[in-house]
């Protein structure tokens, strides 16, 4: 008897949705960073030993949808028909 696997999307949604989670269980952190020289290109490291805890910014469920770059797209697919 085959098991059948859920659909792509489903899988995705899980995904996103236990990542969301997460950001309210785990605790939020960065390292100081330097930058140096690494042949002869300017790179930004990591300083061992320098993590520090940060205040938590848990995800929010807003969505923000962002106009002004549809209608820049919008705006250059009229140009290209005039």
């Amino acid at each position: 008897m085959l098991k059948r696997v859920p659909h792509t999307y489903v899988i995705i949604f899980l995904l996103i949705l236990f990542c969301a989670v997460c950001t309210w269980v785990i605790p939020g952190g960065e390292f100081e960073r330097e930058r140096v020289m690494v042949n002869q290109t300017e790179r930004e490291v990591i300083q061992p030993g320098s993590f520090r805890f940060i205040e938590g910014q848990p995800q929010t469920w807003e969505v923000h949808f962002y106009y002004s770059d549809w209608w820049g797209v919008l705006d250059y697919e009229r140009e290209q028909i005039d």
